[in-house]
C-alpha cells in the first residue's frame, strides 16, 4: 500500500510540476493571462469542474490579491480584499480559486486568488454590519445546520426532511443556454435550486446548481441576526437598523448586490422569510 501511495503522490507530483511549467511557459511566450484564463474556464476533473465545497470563504491575510488568471503573472494591480473580507468562492485550479467579491456599492468583483489566502467561513465568524447589509445577511441557520444563497445545493447537508420535489422549468438566458429550476419542499422550509449565473462562475449549464431561493416558515431557522418567524415588525427594524428599500403593511423588504431579503407580516407578526437571487426577466 505504501508503494501504490507513494508511486501516486509522486505520479500527482510530476504532474503538477509539468503543468506549472506548462503554464509558465505559455505565459512567457504570449504574455497572454487571457489565454490561460480561457483553458481554466473549460478545464474539468472527469467531466465535472472541480468546484469548491464551500461557498462562503474569508480572506486569512493583510491582503489577498486578485488576478484574471490563476497565475502569479496575472496580478490585478490595485484589486485585493482583506483580512476578514467574505466572497464566494466558484471555481478551483491548481492552487488558485476562482472568486468573487460584492462591493458596498452592490457591485461583484471577480478574479483568482491564491487558494491559501482564504478560509472556510462559518456564522461564528461573522461580522454584523448594522449599516448596511453583506452577503451574510443572506444565509439562515439553527443550532446545527446552516446554508444561504449562493450555496452549492449538493454540498447542502441539512439534517430535514424532504417532502416533495419538483421541476420547474428551464428558459432561455442571455448566453445561448438554459436556466434550469428546481423546487424543494422541507418541514420548516422551501429552497429553490438552479443554474442561474453558471457562466459567471466560470460553469457549465449542467455543472451544478446553487440554492437561489430560501423560504423559512417555522421559527426552527432564523436568519444571522436572529430574526425568525413569529418576531414583531420592531424586532426587524431593531436588528437591521437601517431603511428598508420596500416597507408596507404586509411586508418589509431589504435589497442588496441582486438579492431581496423580505419578512411577510400579518398584524405585525412575521408569518415567513424569504431570500433570493433576483433574477432579470
Amino acid at each position: 500500500m505504501k508503494i501504490k501511495y507513494s508511486f501516486r503522490k509522486n505520479a500527482i507530483s510530476i504532474l503538477y510540476l509539468v503543468t506549472i511549467f506548462t503554464i509558465n511557459s505559455a505565459l512567457a511566450e504570449s504574455d497572454s493571462c487571457q489565454k490561460l484564463q480561457n483553458t481554466a474556464k473549460v478545464t474539468t476533473i472527469n467531466g465535472q469542474t472541480d468546484i469548491p465545497r464551500d461557498t462562503y470563504v474569508f480572506a486569512n491575510k493583510n491582503r489577498v490579491m486578485f488576478y484574471n488568471a490563476p497565475n502569479k503573472l496575472c496580478k490585478i494591480n490595485d484589486i485585493f480584499v482583506v483580512n476578514g473580507d467574505l466572497l464566494y468562492a466558484y471555481k478551483k485550479f491548481l492552487t488558485y480559486t476562482y472568486v468573487s467579491y460584492p462591493t458596498i456599492k452592490g457591485q461583484y468583483v471577480f478574479g483568482w486568488v491564491n487558494s491559501d489566502d482564504i478560509d472556510a467561513f462559518s456564522p461564528e465568524k461573522a461580522v454584523r454590519n448594522k449599516k448596511r447589509l453583506f452577503i451574510t445577511d443572506f444565509i439562515v441557520m439553527n443550532d446545527s445546520n446552516w446554508f444561504g444563497l449562493g450555496t452549492n445545493h449538493e454540498s447542502l447537508g441539512v439534517k430535514e426532511y424532504e417532502i416533495s420535489s419538483s421541476f420547474i422549468g428551464d428558459f432561455p438566458n442571455n448566453v445561448g443556454g438554459l436556466d434550469k429550476f428546481y423546487a424543494h419542499e422541507y418541514t420548516n422550509f422551501s429552497i429553490i435550486e438552479s443554474n442561474v449565473g453558471y457562466d459567471k462562475r466560470l460553469w457549465s449549464m449542467d455543472d451544478s446548481n446553487i440554492i437561489s431561493s430560501i423560504t423559512l416558515k417555522t421559527p426552527k431557522y432564523k436568519t444571522i441576526r436572529n430574526i425568525k418567524v413569529g418576531d414583531s415588525a420592531n424586532d426587524i427594524r431593531s436588528a437591521y437598523n437601517l431603511l428598508p428599500d420596500k416597507e408596507d403593511n404586509n411586508k418589509i423588504e431589504y435589497l442588496f448586490s441582486g438579492m431581496s431579503l423580505v419578512f411577510n407580516l400579518n398584524k405585525d407578526k412575521i408569518t415567513s422569510i424569504e431570500m433570493s437571487i433576483v433574477i432579470d426577466n
